[in-house]
């Protein structure tokens, strides 16, 4: 079984009330594929989900909640003042108390204006670890289809040792197009951080 997190980062969805159109799209891809992946493996179990504006802190306490970590006083001070932080903290399914989401996408924030920062914030949750082939693999998926996939920043770590994040546009028709490729790799990915992956 791999758990997963999807984690939506849109001022317009957050804040504006515009209809999330991305997250469906991807937990749609996610039930199609889970039974393939790995080889026949058990699908998919998704532990959370979380809709945040594009402000590091939100995104960074997501993120923290998702990989099943105890909030610092950095994410008690943020949990404080941003009441639909603290509201979807205390949601999440018990599940991620007992077994963290082993892969956590993100979705949207990865564009070239001033508030997309949702690379930022997965790089310094990750402390910097990055999996740069998941991230190459995704971009070259995605400039089969258009070459204005270039500026997008799709990046892929590793947080605490054990959970992969990877963060997709916000494009619902990208995450169609990349992940049914993608899932198999994120799948082993996760197995390796696990240590049950049976290849070498």
């Amino acid at each position: 079984m791999h758990s997963v997190a999807v984690v939506t980062v849109s001022d317009r969805c957050a804040r504006e009330g515009k209809q999330d159109e991305s997250s469906p799209a991807v937990l749609g891809v996610i039930g199609e594929q889970g039974k393939e992946v790995g080889g026949g493996q058990a699908p998919w179990k998704v532990v959370c989900k979380w809709l945040v504006p594009d402000e590091r802190e939100c995104i960074r306490a997501a993120l923290w909640r998702a990989c099943g970590r105890r909030a610092d006083a950095r994410t008690e001070q943020h949990l404080r003042e941003c009441g639909d932080c603290w509201r979807q903290w205390n949601e999440v399914v018990e599940d991620v108390d007992t077994e963290p989401a082993r892969l956590v996408l993100t979705v949207g924030g990865t564009g070239l204006a001033a508030r997309d920062i949702t690379p930022e914030v997965v790089l310094e949750v990750c402390d910097g670890r990055q999996a740069w082939g998941i991230a190459h693999l995704a971009m070259n998926i995605s400039l089969r289809h258009t070459p204005l996939a270039a500026a997008s920043r799709m990046v892929a770590g590793i947080a605490g040792g054990s959970t992969l994040i990877f963060t997709l546009p916000g494009s619902p028709r990208v995450a169609r197009q990349i992940l049914p490729e993608l899932l198999p790799v994120l799948a082993h990915a996760s197995d390796t951080l696990r240590g049950t992956s049976s290849h070498a």
